[in-house]
């Protein structure tokens, strides 16, 4: 990057054209900062869903506890992850416990009481309605050999 700036300087011949090398220096070096922050971002947010992947089953799961791993504040954590994905940080963590809850539900014969803690859920009201919501239909109706409504 500097030495066909510095090619460029020594070929103007008035400030005005010494100017304009620099700016379009001063250009590049923004154009290829912004690209390397947006590959970073990038990179966070998916080292964050592979680290939801491989926690999910951590009842202490959360944006706080993700932004305490990477020694940043919650509110960055989440505004980048929100951005990047369209999907708030405890929006995934749900959506990959229920997912991995279905495969449960579908593979094995195991009670459900169980497979929840292998998933990092608890069994309360509020995750049968959670339940409903996912899937389309209450657990009760839902067949375990074939992920479908009974």
């Amino acid at each position: 990057m500097l030495l066909p700036f510095i090619g460029r300087v020594e070929r103007q011949r008035t400030k005005e054209g010494v100017d304009e090398a620099f700016l379009a220096l001063f250009s590049e070096i923004l154009r290829s900062t912004d690209e390397t922050a947006r590959s970073r971002s990038g990179s966070l947010v998916e080292e964050l869903k592979t680290l939801i992947e491989e926690n999910c089953a951590d009842k202490n799961l959360s944006l706080n506890s993700l932004a305490q791993m990477f020694g940043k504040s919650p509110a960055y954590i989440g505004r980048l992850f929100k951005e990047k994905t369209n999907r708030f940080v405890a929006e995934q963590i749900l959506f990959v416990r229920m997912e991995k809850l279905r495969v449960l539900l579908n593979t094995t014969s195991l009670p459900v009481n169980a497979l929840l803690d292998r998933v990092g859920l608890e069994e309360t009201n509020y995750f049968y309605t959670l339940f409903k919501k996912h899937f389309g239909v209450p657990l009760s109706a839902y067949d375990r050999s074939h992920g479908e409504k009974t």
